[in-house]
């Protein structure tokens, strides 16, 4: 994902599923402040999650399902209080 992501600040929904992308989450997409839903699950995204990631407290859905993601899932999540999809598996989370 490219980090000018982060210029699309008033969307709410951001759904790459099955597109092909590849690389790492930047955390530049926290500034897109009104999000509530990333679906960017059946992809080549790699690397750990952005500990920043845990800060967007307005997320309902966040699916990251069927990438290359690596690393510790942080605690951090317990602060995503209104969080109600969350789907990860088959990554290389731990």
């Amino acid at each position: 994902l490219p980090t000018e992501i982060g210029r699309l600040g008033a969307i709410r929904s951001f759904f790459m599923f099955n597109t092909g992308l590849k690389g790492t989450i930047p955390t530049e997409i926290l500034l897109m402040t009104n999000l509530e839903s990333i679906r960017v699950d059946l992809n080549s995204l790699e690397g750990s999650l952005p500990e920043e990631i845990f800060n967007a407290h307005n997320m309902i859905s966040f699916r990251l399902e069927f990438n290359k993601l690596n690393g510790t899932l942080s605690t951090s999540i317990a602060q995503m209080v209104d969080l109600q999809d969350f789907l990860i598996n088959d990554n290389y989370l731990t």
